[in-house]
C-alpha cells in the first residue's frame, strides 16, 4: 500500500514538472515573438478615444500601491473599460492624492493600444472635490519610448524565463532517463 502511494505521488510529481516545463517553454516562445515583432506591433497600434457625453460618463481611478499599480478608465455604473499600468505615470496620473478615489471625471481621453500594452496619449479630467481641471499629453515620441522601455524590460524577464525553462528541461530529461528509478 505504501509503495503504491509513493509511486502515484512520484508519477503525479513528474507530470506536474512536465506540464510546468511545457508552459515555461511556450511562454518563452510567445514572449520571444513579442520582442521580435515589436516594431511591427508598434506600427499597427490602435488609438481609442473616450469622450464624456450625456450617455457615457468616464471616471479615472488609479492605485499606485503594489502589487496592482494600475490606472483604470471606468464607465460609470458599468465597470472599467481600460486598464493601464501605472509604471510610467507615477508622477502624473497615479499619485497618492488620487489613490483609489473616484473623483476625477474624464472629459476627453485618447489612449494608444500597442499589442498588450496601453498608453495615454492625452487625457483631460475635472476633479469634483476641488473643481480643478487637469490636462496631460504625451507626444508620439514619448509613447514610443515608453513602449521601447517595456520591450526592454520584457527582454530581462525573458532571460529569467529561459533559465527556468532550461532548468525544467534538464529535470525532465533526468526524470525520463531514470524513470523507473524515479518512480520506484
Amino acid at each position: 500500500m505504501h509503495q503504491t502511494i509513493k509511486k502515484v505521488f512520484r508519477f503525479s510529481l513528474a507530470i506536474c514538472i512536465f506540464v510546468i516545463t511545457a508552459a515555461l517553454v511556450v511562454t518563452c516562445i510567445v514572449k520571444t515573438q513579442d520582442i521580435l515583432k515589436s516594431s511591427e506591433t508598434y506600427e499597427s497600434r490602435k488609438t481609442i478615444k473616450f469622450d464624456t457625453d450625456s450617455n457615457h460618463q468616464y471616471i479615472l481611478m488609479s492605485n499606485n500601491q503594489k502589487p496592482d499599480q494600475s490606472a483604470l478608465i471606468v464607465l460609470k455604473d458599468h465597470g472599467y473599460v481600460v486598464k493601464l499600468s501605472c509604471e510610467h505615470y507615477l508622477k502624473t496620473v497615479c499619485t497618492d492624492q488620487y489613490n483609489l478615489f473616484s473623483t476625477r471625471y474624464i472629459r476627453k481621453a485618447t489612449i494608444q493600444s500597442i499589442g498588450n500594452y496601453v498608453y495615454f496619449q492625452n487625457i483631460q479630467w475635472a476633479d469634483i472635490q476641488n473643481n480643478q481641471l487637469t490636462a496631460l499629453s504625451w507626444s508620439q515620441q514619448d509613447i514610443q519610448q515608453l513602449y521601447q522601455n517595456d520591450i526592454d524590460n520584457l527582454k530581462y524577464i525573458l532571460g529569467a524565463l529561459i533559465l527556468f525553462s532550461l532548468s525544467g528541461l534538464y529535470v525532465c530529461y533526468r526524470i525520463i532517463r531514470n524513470f523507473r528509478k524515479f518512480i520506484g
